[in-house]
C-alpha cells in the first residue's frame, strides 16, 4: 500500500480519498517492527526514523504512518516522500522511499569565539537532520539561525545571527550559505603571509588594504585577498600558485569588540614561460590576421592576465565581421619538467549576422535628417559590431559628456536591428 506525498496543504485535502483506497490496514495494536529507507544519499534509516517521530516497537496505525511521512516532508530535506507497509510476523515493516533536496555547504563567517567544528557539533544537537550542510530551501535555514542564537546566548556572546546566500561571482549559481553575527564590530587588524617570495612587501601591503580595518567575514576576507594575490601571480607566470583560507587568531579577550589577525598560507610554485601559441577553429578569419593581436611571444613569461586581454581584442575582429557569438577559449598544456606552457586559442565562430534597421531616438527631425544619410551600413550588409561607435564618434552630433546608448537586437535569420538612443 503506497501513499504519494505532495506538499502538506494539498496532502491534507487528499487524505480522505486516499484512505478509501486501502483494503488492508494495520490491525489495532499491531507494532512497527522494522523500517527501511531508500533513495537518500544524506541520511540512514535510523536518522529518518527519528525525524519521522516513530519508534520501533510502538503500536502504529495507518494514520501514524501518514503523520510520520508528513513529518518528513515538513523537514524540507526531502523533495518527495512515499511509503508502504507490509506484514512482518505479528506486526509491520514500514518502507520509506525518499528523494533528497539540494544541499548547500555552510560557512560560519564571523563566529570568532568558536571553531567551525564546535559550531557543527552544537548544531547537530540542536537542529534535526543537520549534518554539516543545509537545504537550499525549507525550515532548516532558519532552524540553524535559531540554534546559533542559542549558542551565542549560552556562552554570553552578544549579537544576533542571520544568513546570506553566496555565489563565487555575480550571476553564478548559489554554492553555499553564509551564517553571520550582526551588531558585533570585529576588525581585521593584522595580516601575515607565509610562502611568499616573488611578491614585494609593498604589493602585499596593497592587497592587505582590502581587508585591514574592515569588518571580518571569513569568506570575503579570503576571496578578496586570494583574488589579488593570484592575479599578481598569473601576471608573472606562476600558474600553479595557490592561496589557502587564512588562519584566524582572536586577539585580546573582549567579547564585544574582538580583533582579528589573519595569516594567509601561499604556495607559489615555479614560474612558467610560453612554449607556443597556436590558433584553431578559425575559418572566417585567417591566423595571419588574428596573430598580431597577441603580443606575447614564445619565451616570454606566461602572463595569463595579459593574454586574456589580448584575446578580448582579437575577439573584436570577429564582431567586425558579423560573428557576434564568436568566442575564443584559451586552452593550456603545461610542461612541468621544462616549466613552459603551450597555448591553443580555440575559436567557436557561430553564425554570421547581417544588418537590419537602425533607429535614432531622442533627436529632433532636423538633426536626424542630417545624420541618417551618413550611416553607410545598409540593410543586408554583413554586420560590423564596431561600426556604430565609430559612426557616432565621427558624426559630430554627440556632445562632450553626453551618454548615448546603443541597443542591439537580434532577430530570426541572424539579423541585427539597432536602436541608438541619444
Amino acid at each position: 500500500m503506497k501513499h504519494a506525498l505532495v506538499p502538506l496543504l494539498v496532502l491534507l485535502n487528499l487524505l480522505p480519498a486516499a484512505a478509501q483506497q486501502h483494503a488492508q490496514r494495520p490491525e489495532p495494536g499491531a507494532k512497527l517492527l522494522a523500517v527501511e529507507v531508500t533513495g537518500s544519499q544524506h541520511y540512514d534509516k535510523n536518522e529518518v526514523l527519528a525525524a519521522s517521530g516513530l519508534k520501533l516497537g510502538q503500536a502504529a496505525t495507518n494514520a501514524d504512518f501518514q503523520n510520520a511521512a508528513n513529518a518528513l516532508v515538513e523537514t524540507g530535506v526531502f523533495t518527495s516522500v512515499s511509503y508502504k507497509y507490509l506484514p512482518l510476523g505479528s506486526g509491520y515493516r514500514l518502507e520509506f522511499t525518499v528523494e533528497d533536496a539540494d544541499f548547500l555547504a555552510v560557512h560560519f563567517e564571523n563566529f570568532v569565539w568558536f571553531t567551525d567544528q564546535q559550531l557543527k557539533d552544537e548544531l547537530k544537537q540542536r537542529v534535526p537532520l543537520f549534518k554539516g550542510e543545509v537545504c537550499a530551501t525549507g525550515p532548516m535555514l532558519a532552524g540553524v539561525v535559531d540554534a546559533l542564537n542559542g549558542v551565542l546566548s549560552a556562552h554570553g556572546v552578544p549579537g544576533r545571527t542571520y544568513y546570506r546566500m553566496h555565489s563565487r561571482v555575480p550571476g553564478a549559481p548559489v554554492d553555499s550559505v553564509l551564517y553571520l553575527v550582526s551588531d558585533v564590530p570585529m576588525a581585521v587588524v593584522e595580516t601575515h603571509f607565509t610562502g611568499v617570495h616573488a611578491l614585494t612587501a609593498a604589493e602585499l601591503d596593497k592587497i592587505s588594504e582590502r581587508v585591514l580595518n574592515q569588518n571580518y567575514e571569513s569568506t570575503l576576507s579570503y576571496e578578496m585577498v586570494a583574488d589579488g594575490l593570484l592575479q599578481l601571480y598569473q601576471q608573472r607566470g606562476y600558474i600553479r600558485a595557490g592561496v589557502d583560507p587564512p588562519q584566524r587568531k582572536l586577539l585580546g579577550e573582549n567579547l564585544k569588540l574582538p580583533e582579528i589577525s589573519l595569516t594567509y598560507p601561499v604556495t607559489e610554485g615555479a614560474q612558467y614561460k610560453i612554449a607556443s601559441i597556436q590558433w584553431s577553429g578559425n575559418n572566417a578569419i585567417p591566423t595571419s590576421v588574428l596573430a598580431p593581436f597577441i603580443k606575447l611571444q614564445p619565451g616570454a613569461v606566461a602572463n595569463a592576465i595579459e593574454l586574456e586581454n589580448e584575446i578580448k581584442e582579437a575577439n573584436k575582429a570577429f564582431g567586425a565581421r558579423g560573428y557576434l557569438e564568436a568566442t575564443v577559449e584559451s586552452r593550456t598544456v603545461a610542461d612541468d619538467a621544462t616549466q613552459t606552457v603551450a597555448y591553443t586559442l580555440h575559436v567557436k565562430e557561430g553564425p554570421q549576422f547581417h544588418m537590419g534597421t537602425v533607429t535614432f531616438q531622442g533627436l529632433d527631425k532636423e538633426t536626424e535628417s542630417k545624420l541618417r544619410p551618413l550611416w553607410k551600413l545598409k540593410l543586408g550588409d554583413v554586420y560590423d559590431d564596431t561600426y556604430a561607435a565609430a559612426f557616432l564618434k565621427a558624426s559630430g552630433v554627440v556632445r562632450t559628456g553626453q551618454l548615448v546608448k546603443i541597443h542591439r537586437n537580434t532577430a530570426p535569420g541572424n539579423v541585427v536591428h539597432l536602436v541608438i538612443e541619444f
